[in-house]
């Protein structure tokens, strides 16, 4: 999965916590904080939730977080240039932007 959200998050969390069949207690004590707190997690209704929490939650149910680097890197003057013409002709259709131009 890619660019989920602390939505998403909160329902891996709760998933994940079901099937090692902890209590939102359990996982509250091993993250040191509110059994309230890991409730509103798991609904996606604690926008204000630390990162450290976030963590802790996902590593006392058995999920890790992993940081991928984008490989992005910006156009060319040529690939710009390209894009500028398909843009000025309106019969054809321009990919500036789109998943995998300019690759």
């Amino acid at each position: 999965m890619s660019h989920l959200d602390l939505f998403e998050i909160g329902k891996l969390i709760r998933q994940h916590r079901r099937w090692r069949r902890l209590t939102q207690q359990e996982v509250a004590a091993k993250c040191g904080v509110r059994k309230q707190l890991i409730l509103l997690l798991e609904d996606g209704r604690a926008p204000t939730v630390s990162f450290r929490v976030v963590l802790a939650a996902m590593n006392a149910v058995g999920l890790d977080l992993r940081v991928v680097r984008y490989q992005y890197r910006p156009p060319t003057l040529e690939e710009v240039q390209a894009q500028n013409e398909l843009d000025d002709a309106p019969e054809q259709e321009a990919v500036w932007g789109s998943p995998g131009a300019f690759r």
